[in-house]
């Protein structure tokens, strides 16, 4: 499955940071809350991210195909 504009704008901010939630990212992005968790559950179950945290904005992180991913792309 391929990836949409918008997950690779969100998978690029991982360059800059190690961990982060739907809120922050959704800060980062100016994007709503939900529409983050939406990109950020999506890009989990492609495989892209892992969840290491539960609670109501659960912790994210690159896995190693997500580090593939974005090895070769600049930062936005």
């Amino acid at each position: 499955m391929a990836l949409t504009p918008n997950e690779k704008e969100m998978l690029a901010v991982f360059k800059e940071v190690k961990k982060t939630n739907a809120w922050a990212m959704g800060k980062k992005l100016l994007y709503s809350t939900e529409y983050a968790e939406d990109l950020l559950k999506g890009l989990c179950a492609k495989g892209y991210l892992g969840k290491q945290a539960g609670g109501k904005y659960p912790i994210y992180s690159l896995t190693g195909k997500g580090k593939q991913e974005i090895a070769g792309r600049r930062t936005l």
